[in-house]
């Protein structure tokens, strides 16, 4: 079911990323670990890149249907796109409406899953369709409390279908899935660099596994600051590479164009789907 997330602008902008992130023991929910996670991770460099997509597309009216708790949304509706924003995780939609606040950034909220996009509860089709950051492969998982899953690929498809039902004819959809999901490998591990954020200096480092008999991820990721505070977080997803996903998308759009436009350390290869 969609359901509306009422945003109040309560505050004037400041730094609206450091939110969240200065009292590591007050950090409980996914959702503020995810927050302080994806601060250390994305960068401008990588907004820069899908700014330059975005633009060269020439999309204005965008779903941002993976939104967690802001990125891109945020800056791309400051640089004056028209942006909806839809989470499954009603945590993500709650913290990202405090940042809208403090960004003096309005723009609707959705709390559904995949599944329910279509048009007749959005009222409208979008030119563009985000799903980045690998999103894809969490349809069913987005919770710490997930032990097990068992892979349906149709599932997958129906997500892709609604996907397009919620884009415009001649629009685009653009998905993010990790370059490190490869065939040849069993684990993956990844440390990043140290990241500066509301005056404390973060460490994060990803162990990530591969189960590509069950189809099945687990990604272990652990922050830490200089006072040796910490969190980890341990979740589990479904399996398949970029040319797998590709053939999906081929199964579902007109074309699909896989495009690497950020280097190291970003990690994602995109695909840009035309409906």
């Amino acid at each position: 079911m969609v359901q509306p997330v009422e945003v109040n602008i309560q505050s004037n902008y400041r730094e609206i990323h450091d939110t969240f992130s200065a009292d590591m023991k007050a950090i409980t929910s996914l959702a503020e670990k995810w927050h302080l996670i994806s601060q250390i991770y994305h960068s401008q460099g990588e907004f820069e890149a899908y700014l330059s997509i975005i633009r060269n597309l020439g999309s204005q009216r965008i779903l941002d249907c993976a939104c967690g708790t802001g990125f891109p949304s945020i800056e791309l509706a400051r640089r004056g796109f028209n942006i909806v924003g839809s989470d499954i995780d009603l945590d993500n939609l709650e913290l990202l409406r405090t940042l809208q606040g403090r960004a003096s950034c309005d723009f609707p909220l959705f709390n559904c899953s995949w599944f329910n996009l279509d048009k007749e509860a959005f009222g409208e089709q979008f030119d563009l369709t985000l799903c980045l950051g690998s999103s894809i492969t969490y349809f069913e998982s987005w919770n710490e409390g997930v032990a097990e899953l068992s892979m349906n690929f149709s599932d997958m498809r129906k997500c892709l279908e609604c996907f397009r039902t919620i884009t415009k004819p001649g629009g685009f959809v653009l998905i993010g899935i990790c370059k490190h999901y490869t065939k040849t490998k069993r684990t993956t591990s990844i440390t990043f660099k140290p990241r500066h954020i509301g005056g404390e200096t973060y460490h994060m480092t990803w162990a990530l596994e591969y189960f590509w008999d069950k189809r099945l991820k687990t990604w272990q990721c652990d922050v830490s600051n200089i006072e040796e505070e910490s969190f980890s977080i341990r979740l589990i997803s479904y399996l398949f590479d970029k040319d797998e996903l590709k053939d999906f998308c081929l199964s579902t759009f007109r074309n699909v164009k896989e495009i690497d436009v950020c280097p190291e350390p970003y990690h994602d290869i995109l695909l840009l789907c035309e409906v």
